[in-house]
């Protein structure tokens, strides 16, 4: 990961900070923030806007609440103090505050309604959140023989977590065949 005033020709990675195999960064506010799959982390970083380097401003691990792993793109900022890592496939959502970088509650709920979770392939799609219905919307994708042959009868499954009442719900729309173009789909469901 590296800073630069403006795009650069060629990246120097001798100004760049080393985040490991399975890390993923991800940006809200001012803050650059990384995600480590292995020990299930997030990172809040300074970055110093005379010299451009970089200072870990806090960590929080995930890993006790059970979320570990290639989640790092489905990490939702809401605002400073409020953020959101999930594990659908676990049924747990953490919330945390971004600017105190501390766990601020754990909710479980529901598992989606997917007819054998232990057979086929499934994943969850980006997440949107919707700022007038204070919802996140996580689609998921689920092709019951395998990654990207779709035979089931599960169609599109998006859930619907409410950042106001913490709940989760789930929409199902058989007519359609997974979660990946959820903008389209999301005033629909709603």
């Amino acid at each position: 990961m590296e800073v630069n005033e403006n795009i650069p020709d060629e990246t120097n990675v001798s100004n760049a900070v080393e985040l490991g195999f399975g890390s993923r960064i991800l940006s809200f506010g001012e803050h650059p923030y990384s995600w480590n799959d292995n020990a299930g982390t997030i990172t809040k970083w300074n970055v110093d806007r005379a010299t451009l380097e970089f200072s870990v401003d806090g960590i929080i691990s995930f890993a006790s609440n059970g979320i570990s792993g290639n989640i790092g793109l489905t990490i939702v900022f809401v605002s400073e103090t409020e953020g959101y890592v999930q594990d659908i496939f676990e049924g747990v959502i953490v919330e945390f505050n971004p600017s105190l970088m501390e766990i601020t509650q754990v909710i479980n709920f529901d598992l989606p309604p997917i007819t054998d979770p232990t057979n086929g392939f499934y994943f969850i799609n980006d997440p949107v959140f919707i700022p007038e219905t204070q919802k996140i919307l996580y689609g998921i994708s689920y092709f019951p023989t395998g990654c990207c042959e779709y035979d089931g009868p599960n169609g599109l499954i998006v859930g619907v977590f409410d950042t106001r009442s913490k709940t989760m719900e789930y929409k199902q729309d058989d007519r359609l065949v997974a979660a990946a173009s959820l903008m389209r789909f999301a005033i629909a469901i709603l």
